[in-house]
């Protein structure tokens, strides 16, 4: 009797610790990827670019504002801001054109302005 007692006891402290081992070491992917420090550091680096994103680029939205359009007429305007005007609506200016070209060019694209 005693015997079967004894055995009973080691039984049962072997299964609890058995079942106390699997609940320690039994964690699963998403376990060990929350206690992986690279994976913090990939969430804060991505967290930083988009934050940075935000602040600078965006479109020229962000900190600093696009370069506006020329203004007055265009047959006084210089070269470069002709090639900014045209390159603003994506018109793609020659590199070798000249003033008066570019000019042409500007005029014949000009809308007119909406009320």
């Amino acid at each position: 009797m005693v015997a079967a007692v004894v055995e009973a006891s080691r039984h049962i402290s072997t299964t609890q610790k058995q079942v106390n081992l699997t609940e320690t070491t039994m964690s699963t992917r998403l376990d060990n990827l929350l206690k992986s420090k690279n994976v913090v550091l990939l969430f804060g680096g991505v967290v930083s670019m988009a934050a940075a994103y935000t602040i600078w680029g965006n479109d020229g939205q962000g900190m600093f504002p696009p370069v506006s359009d020329p203004t007055g007429d265009p047959k006084t305007w210089s070269r470069e801001e002709c090639r900014l005007w045209l390159e603003k609506r994506n018109l793609h200016p020659d590199p070798k054109a000249t003033k008066e070209e570019l000019i042409e060019r500007v005029l014949a694209n000009m809308r007119i302005p909406r009320k």
